[in-house]
């Protein structure tokens, strides 16, 4: 996945995301919504269509590490 490959060149070794996995599956998501939603939180990267501002599409997270995450924050009650 070209998000872990950017985190993996960019990432320095004391930073959470290089320390602990749910920092990084966080951070490959956001790295991958950031090119079409520019500072925009990781909700808006991952919302449903049919908002005013739609998420990314299914298939940008069809990697077992990122449905996983996707998995757990769907199901959790916001």
């Amino acid at each position: 996945m070209a998000a872990d490959t950017y985190l993996s060149n960019y990432a320095l070794s004391d930073d959470p995301v290089t320390i602990k996995q749910s920092e990084r599956l966080k951070a490959q998501i956001t790295v991958t919504g950031q090119f079409l939603f520019p500072g925009d939180p990781m909700s808006v990267v991952i919302s449903k269509p049919g908002g005013s501002r739609s998420g990314l599409s299914d298939k940008q997270f069809l990697g077992a590490e990122s449905q996983s995450l996707v998995n757990f924050l769907k199901s959790v009650q916001w």
